[in-house]
């Protein structure tokens, strides 16, 4: 009798758990509704770089120094998601909520293994909180939300491990114990900000047992040796492949303790009034100094010393927590280099683990408030809490729809930022805004003359737009700040091939490579290396160059400039000269059609097309330029266009396999099946081992 009752009262708990955390996980969503539609921002596909998408991916994530930080389990989830859906970014921003929404549930778990009153609405508060949504919206934190699932998971495995050790026997403990060290290597290897938990388990016995045992450290001891390891293997990568030459903030140990305080007290600001939250808050400066920039380290001391001196009473839970929250900031206070604080000394998403105590303590020191008479009064001010602040994470998470977006709302509460005025200026690029995006760059440079990305984006801005000289003044600028940085090494030897001084192009593009390949910047390592392989190409232009100064109006200089320009990606510089030899030789379809080519890889579609049709009207029988035609119509989606310019084109040479499949493509894109068959058919007949129409055909089940 008694066992049916004990089992029908698991059953009512395994029920109840289980509504609890669908509960959770259902507003966690309805909260974070809005990021299902938003796209990729900073950073965010940066992460899904070359080496993720590379056959040898798990290698390079795993047993190299290629990428920026050592979190390879972060990594290999992007490898994992990236072979699930690409670049749709639904499926990203879907996993992150969910890790977030397990984490929630986890945390409630460990307050209840902890017996701290009020877990599920602390549970509820800490996955709407407004705070969070920088480390969930933002998907280059995906490092955060996966670390959190293995952090709580290790709390949780822990503290099972506490209660097993506890019963008579305790038979199970190894095996909680095991899996908490697992979970924490995990979660280290996901981002190594949890380096401090094992101290907050060390914490946990001292809430449990009110007293902390020689026990209890040498339990935390493996888990502090895998902390300090992976946390080495961070500062070193941080060093050597992110922060590099640059310096990311200027105080000694003096000042960098006092900034402390001033980063737990504004943390403790935002976690409380979750309003204005801006992904770059203002860069403060501590002089240390100044006796005033000591009150809030002061303030923080002694109020930590009160909490203390009532350990034995009210003060033991606020002491747990505050040490909870003091420790799980300690790694981004300031004492250790992170790159971002070059940008500002404070952020949202370094408060993710810590704001989970701050939460526990104020719903549990709430929680006995609510109970007789006030239940009910207690119960709906938890409603309106909770609803008003899914409301404010809603709200923040429409920030974070695009990079645009995210920018502009950056630029509205921090109107100073660099970086989001330099962010911004790109994209304005992008969007064929130059002038704008002009404004964005010398806006930052009144500011600070010297700021090294805004002299590289000006330069190839001004580059772009041909003025060539201004270009190589921003560069020369940015050098005599950092003299090896790779980028303005690769922007400078790329204008001066423009200028047609080749001897120190080359260079310029060799002292890039160097410095690149050092770095983390293997893509334009890469890049260096292709232009100077291609060493006679900028011989050439130089030559070229020398001769327009002669005689700008040297139609065939200026065609054979363009094609050497093509030759080496420089597709805009190219535009400009076969602009120039079609205005000095108008009659020449060649140089229209080169001119088409430029416009058609520039995107420029509808020039394209101006362009090819101008050289089929000098000469209609002009082969390439058909072909050429029918391609950017194609690109177009005039498909019916373009079909008739490769069949012209085969009037011309009807032995072309590649304009047959091309034709074979136009049709398959009109339905006309058989019509595309035969053409990929004569395609193969032409060409037995063209493997464009053999694909074709095979995807129409030929």
């Amino acid at each position: 009798m008694n066992l049916g009752r004990a089992n029908d009262k698991n059953r009512d708990e395994r029920w109840l758990a289980g509504c609890g955390a669908a509960a959770i996980i259902v507003l966690t969503v309805l909260a974070y509704l809005p990021v299902w539609f938003n796209d990729f921002v900073w950073d965010d596909d940066s992460f899904l770089n070359p080496l993720v998408k590379s056959a040898s991916a798990l290698k390079g994530i795993w047993l190299s120094t290629k990428l920026p930080d050592y979190f390879p389990l972060t990594s290999t989830s992007f490898w994992l998601e990236w072979h699930l859906w690409g670049m749709n970014p639904v499926g990203y921003h879907a996993t992150n909520v969910l890790l977030h929404a397990l984490s929630a549930v986890l945390f409630w778990r460990v307050l209840r293994l902890l017996r701290i009153p009020g877990a599920w609405l602390a549970a509820v508060i800490f996955a709407v909180h407004p705070v969070n949504v920088e480390s969930v919206a933002w998907l280059a934190e995906r490092k955060n939300t996966l670390a959190m699932f293995f952090f709580m998971l290790t709390l949780w495995s822990y503290q099972r491990f506490e209660t097993e050790r506890e019963k008579p026997g305790g038979s199970a403990a190894p095996r909680w114990y095991g899996l908490a060290a697992v979970f924490f290597l995990l979660a280290l290897l996901s981002k190594t900000a949890v380096v401090m938990l094992p101290f907050v388990l060390v914490l946990c016995a001292w809430w449990r047992r009110g007293k902390i045992a020689r026990a209890d450290w040498l339990r935390a001891l493996p888990l502090l040796g895998m902390s300090l390891l992976l946390g080495l293997v961070t500062v070193w990568f941080q060093r050597h492949r992110v922060i590099g030459h640059e310096v990311v903030q200027t105080n000694g140990f003096a000042g960098r303790l006092a900034g402390s305080a001033w980063a737990v007290w504004f943390y403790l600001y935002k976690a409380l009034t979750p309003v204005e939250l801006s992904f770059v808050y203002p860069r403060w400066t501590i002089d240390p100094q100044m006796a005033t920039v000591w009150v809030p380290l002061v303030l923080l001391a002694l109020v930590l010393t009160w909490f203390w001196s009532r350990r034995r009473s009210w003060g033991r839970p606020v002491f747990f927590a505050a040490s909870y929250y003091l420790l799980m900031l300690f790694p981004v206070l300031g004492f250790i280099d992170i790159y971002f604080f070059k940008y500002s000394l404070v952020a949202d998403h370094w408060q993710y683990f810590s704001i989970a105590g701050l939460i526990a303590l104020l719903v549990g020191a709430a929680t006995p408030l609510a109970r007789g008479g006030r239940r009910v009064w207690a119960g709906a001010f938890a409603a309106v809490l909770v609803f008003g602040l899914m409301a404010l994470t809603w709200q923040q998470t429409e920030n974070y729809v695009t990079a645009e977006t995210l920018w502009r709302d950056t630029l509205k509460k921090n109107p100073t930022c660099f970086l989001a005025r330099n962010n911004l200026g790109l994209i304005l690029e992008k969007q064929q805004k130059p002038a704008e995006a002009e404004i964005l760059y010398r806006a930052v440079l009144a500011l600070n003359p010297r700021d090294v990305e805004a002299l590289n984006n000006l330069g190839n801005l001004l580059t772009n737009e041909g003025h060539y000289d201004e270009a190589l003044n921003c560069y020369q600028t940015a050098l005599q700040v950092w003299p090896h940085d790779a980028i303005t090494l690769y922007n400078l030897g790329n204008v001066l091939i423009l200028l047609g001084r080749s001897d120190e192009a080359i260079a310029s593009l060799a002292q890039a490579q160097e410095f690149a390949a050092n770095f983390t910047f293997s893509s334009l390592s890469a890049q260096a290396g292709r232009l100077l392989a291609a060493k006679p190409v900028i011989q050439a232009i130089a030559g070229d160059m020398a001769a327009l100064r002669t005689n700008p109006n040297d139609a065939p200089a200026q065609n054979d400039l363009g094609i050497a320009l093509m030759k080496i990606g420089k597709t805009d510089a190219a535009i400009g000269h076969f602009e120039a030899a079609t205005r000095a030789a108008p009659s020449q379809p060649d140089y229209w059609n080169n001119l088409g080519f430029a416009l058609l890889q520039a995107d420029r579609l509808d020039e394209s097309v101006a362009a090819y049709r101008a050289a089929l009207k000098m000469n209609p029988d002009f082969f390439d330029a058909l072909v050429n035609l029918g391609n950017a119509l194609a690109e177009q989606g005039r498909f019916d266009a373009a079909a008739e310019q490769f069949e012209a084109a085969l009037k011309i040479k009807p032995d072309d396999a590649g304009v047959h499949s091309d034709l074979g493509l136009m049709f398959t894109k009109l339905g006309k099946r058989t019509e595309a068959v035969e053409q990929l058919q004569q395609a193969l007949k032409i060409r037995p081992d063209y493997t464009p129409a053999r694909k074709q055909l095979k995807a129409l089940g030929e």
